[in-house]
């Protein structure tokens, strides 16, 4: 009798682990891509995905009890060719651009207005208010690799060589580059750029580095946005009801002022 009722116990003990693997497996498995590339937004250290957006979508994502959310960190134009071949949900944070980006079929609620300016290098520019982007004819402008904030205007004058474009990987290389004279501007989120120099400005090298530079333009205002691939949604339809469930979830963050207060703390501890 005695043995019976160990092997029950134990029968019951090893159940507990296996009802526990059982919930995980209910849950639906979505993967989304964030640029790597995008201090202080979106990036990757030490292999762990940070950032103001990573650290606003992992709330978010928290509270969706039905999906397990898997956030894979990849430079910028390697997420935007998974998103267009399908391998992969979502990516963060693109701006609302459909024409240019037709493989990106549904956007998700705002997650933040990033304000996109110039910096550049006080001796290349005489102004703190050149129109954009005209005034930038014969200068050498820096951006990150797949960086569209820029606008038509200024690629087209790419395009018939009146502006040299230099594509950088990061803010940080676009900041050395610029303190060192070998581009004139660059060009991005202002955030992003401050919090750059901030970390620059630590090191004895970039001590000055401030006083070298420059605001000149602000290009423009754009909202950011987790974009979902058109063709991964055709081919796996009924992880549609995931993007209205994001929606609400940053919604409720919003009006309640969870964003604005992971903002503020964001910025308290750059």
């Amino acid at each position: 009798m005695r043995r019976v009722v160990c092997f029950i116990l134990l029968f019951n003990i090893s159940l507990i682990p296996l009802c526990q693997a059982s919930t995980d497996l209910s849950k639906i498995n979505i993967s989304i891509i964030g640029d790597r590339n995008y201090a202080p937004y979106s990036y990757e250290e030490d292999n762990i995905a940070k950032g103001l957006y990573v650290k606003i979508l992992t709330r978010a994502f928290d509270q969706l009890n039905d999906y397990q959310v898997t956030i894979t960190m990849e430079p910028w134009k390697r997420g935007l060719s998974m998103i267009k071949k399908g391998a992969n949900l979502a990516i963060f944070p693109p701006y609302y651009w459909p024409e240019k980006r037709a493989f990106i079929s549904i956007y998700s609620e705002p997650i933040y207005k990033e304000q996109v300016v110039s910096i550049c290098h006080k001796s290349r520019v005489t102004s703190n208010k050149m129109q954009w982007p005209n005034d930038y004819k014969g200068l050498k402008v820096g951006t990150n690799r797949g960086f569209l904030a820029p606008g038509v205007e200024f690629f087209e004058l790419v395009k018939v060589g009146k502006i040299d474009l230099i594509e950088t990987q990061n803010s940080e290389r676009a900041i050395r580059l610029l303190s060192l004279k070998r581009i004139d501007c660059y060009v991005n989120s202002k955030l992003t750029i401050n919090w750059t120099i901030n970390n620059l400005i630590k090191s004895t090298a970039y001590k000055g580095l401030v006083d070298d530079l420059l605001y000149t333009s602000v290009i423009s205002e754009n909202n950011a946005y987790i974009g979902y691939s058109k063709r991964y949604l055709e081919q796996h339809p009924s992880q549609a009801g995931f993007i209205e469930d994001v929606n609400q979830v940053i919604r409720k963050m919003r009006e309640e002022g969870v964003l604005a207060n992971i903002l503020k703390d964001f910025l308290a501890k750059p």
